[in-house]
């Protein structure tokens, strides 16, 4: 298992696995498999690396490989970077009024539900593999990354690596990672 979401309106947990993603009943106590998705009912990649219950209904699972899956109204919509997606490889999503902020290994990508479109951001961010995602109740977008974390106010990019105090002491004075 590599992601967990439940979707409270409908009473069900989503599954993520390295095979799959598992739709359960969590409304009765039974907590029943509704159903299997693989790439035979139209997943991206069996591999499912994260996944959200949206706000508006819908569920994104996030691939090792196959970009990001959207589930709505039984169906299954999947975004490439040919259709502006940052990386196949996606990690992670936060949820913003009908902003969907998504976490990949190339990037971070803003979907705009209103029109549809992705906007990539790299050179913002402190280090490209974008792994956690949140958003606070201020709005702010804070992103964590391979090399440190970011944080988004709408206007301004903000930064804090290991020399900034995040992280822990390098004690046993292990050498330094250009990428880590």
């Amino acid at each position: 298992v590599r992601a967990l979401a439940v979707d409270a309106q409908r009473k069900q947990l989503w599954v993520g696995t390295t095979v799959g993603a598992l739709q359960i009943n969590i409304g009765d106590a039974d907590y029943n498999v509704l159903k299997t998705y693989t790439r035979k009912e139209g997943l991206a990649n069996e591999y499912v690396f994260s996944i959200l219950s949206s706000a508006h209904g819908d569920i994104w699972l996030g691939t090792n490989g196959g970009g990001v899956s959207r589930f709505m109204d039984n169906q299954w919509k999947t975004y490439f970077p040919m259709h502006g997606l940052a990386d196949y490889w996606v990690y992670s999503f936060a949820e913003a009024g009908r902003t969907l902020w998504i976490g990949t290994w190339a990037g971070l990508s803003r979907f705009d539900r209103d029109s549809g479109e992705f906007k990539t951001f790299i050179k913002e961010l402190v280090n490209e593999w974008v792994y956690g995602l949140a958003v606070d109740k201020r709005g702010r977008l804070w992103i964590g990354t391979e090399g440190g974390m970011n944080m988004y106010d709408g206007d301004r990019w903000s930064v804090w690596t290991h020399a900034d105090g995040l992280g822990a002491a390098n004690d046993r004075q292990l050498p330094a990672s250009g990428n880590t």
